[in-house]
């Protein structure tokens, strides 16, 4: 169970009842956080089938970088002056990642001075299309591609932008 509705209505006690009912069908449950099992009493019955999967964060790996090596990569990446914004993940059709590619150019032609860049780190099936479509809108000075970072080096990228972008589209895959 990832989500839940912490609402106080019928509603939401009605969504919240359906989806611990019908957790019982299943032997096992996993839960992004134990403190969901207050939403739904029905679990505390199946407690030893249900396990916590936690969404979250390395605290002991993402630690700040200093200064010194973000602007070592801002120059290394040539992101010149201004904000930065940074996507980072799967660069495949069902992200639609050309939607973010157009709301950046938005965002950049609002700007004063055009002082944005995007960062876009990761790779995938798509990634050349989206780096396409970004030189045909004549983003090319202010999108810049990674590709694939190793994971040692993905805290000292995320490091580098004052805005990062989480996006995920409704569509049937997500």
């Amino acid at each position: 169970i990832r989500s839940v509705s912490i609402e106080s209505n019928s509603l939401a006690t009605l969504k919240n009842g359906l989806c611990g009912l019908e957790s019982l069908l299943f032997d096992r449950v996993s839960i992004i956080s134990k403190n969901i099992i207050r939403y739904f009493p029905v679990l505390r019955q199946k407690s030893d089938k249900i396990f916590e999967v936690p969404i979250g964060v390395n605290l002991d790996f993402f630690k700040p970088v200093p200064l010194a090596r973000q602007s070592e990569l801002r120059e290394k990446l040539k992101l010149g002056r201004g904000n930065i914004l940074i996507y980072v993940g799967k660069m495949d059709s069902t992200r639609q990642l050309h939607k973010l590619i157009q709301s950046f150019r938005i965002l950049k032609d609002q700007m004063r001075d055009n002082a944005v860049s995007l960062l876009m780190d990761g790779d995938g099936a798509d990634r050349l299309n989206i780096q396409s479509m970004s030189v045909d809108m004549g983003l090319q000075h202010h999108v810049h591609f990674t590709g694939l970072v190793p994971y040692a080096e993905v805290r000292d990228y995320i490091s580098i932008p004052d805005i990062a972008i989480s996006y995920i589209p409704i569509n049937q895959t997500y």
